[in-house]
């Protein structure tokens, strides 16, 4: 499985670096790899409880979308960035803020220990990447946006939602690894 995205990820090396923010997909690299995701604190006022990658706006002193987030991993759930093998990038989308995200694929170990900063999140955890490619897993619900019905993915995770952003870049990531075949126009 892991191979599969390094064939399929390594073409998406140079991306364009207009992005307003960036997050971290993090993959463990074992036979089963699992998907590292967080949840966001409940006492933030931007996307509270929510499930997401890790990841933010991008600094002026970045020197790079990857830099931004590596720098925002580390923040976030203490993931050292020499730890990371970036493989490239996925596909920028736009948050319902109009914010500009571009996710980054990148291959970890399995047994590292992450630590949620408590200031930014609530949890961090780990799903099996497989979860995600059972069709019987996966939600699509209607829902109007910008004056368009829309199906935005969602994945249903012990007594969490993968849903939203995070839920529109995994499926590009399957779609673009794995040949998926959702399609998700927004």
């Amino acid at each position: 499985m892991l191979q599969i995205l390094r064939e399929r990820i390594a073409a998406t090396r140079d991306v364009d670096q207009h992005a307003d923010a960036a997050v971290l997909i993090a993959i463990t690299r074992e036979p089963e790899p699992k998907l590292i995701l967080t949840v966001r604190a409940g006492h933030l006022s931007s996307h509270p409880g929510e499930v997401a990658f890790p990841g933010g706006k991008r600094d002026p002193g970045d020197r790079s979308l990857v830099a931004t987030a590596l720098r925002e991993s580390f923040e976030e759930i203490a993931l050292d960035p020499a730890a990371v093998e970036i493989l490239g990038a996925g596909l920028q989308r736009r948050s319902r803020f109009g914010l500009q995200v571009r996710p980054f694929i990148g291959i970890v170990a399995p047994d590292l220990v992450l630590v949620p900063n408590l200031a930014e999140l609530d949890s961090v955890f780990r799903v099996p990447l497989r979860h995600f490619l059972e069709r019987d897993n996966l939600r699509l619900d209607e829902v109007e946006h910008e004056g368009r019905i829309c199906d935005l993915p969602r994945y249903p995770w012990r007594d969490k939602q993968v849903s939203g952003l995070t839920a529109l870049m995994l499926i590009d990531l399957l779609n673009t690894a794995f040949d998926f075949g959702v399609d998700i126009r927004r």
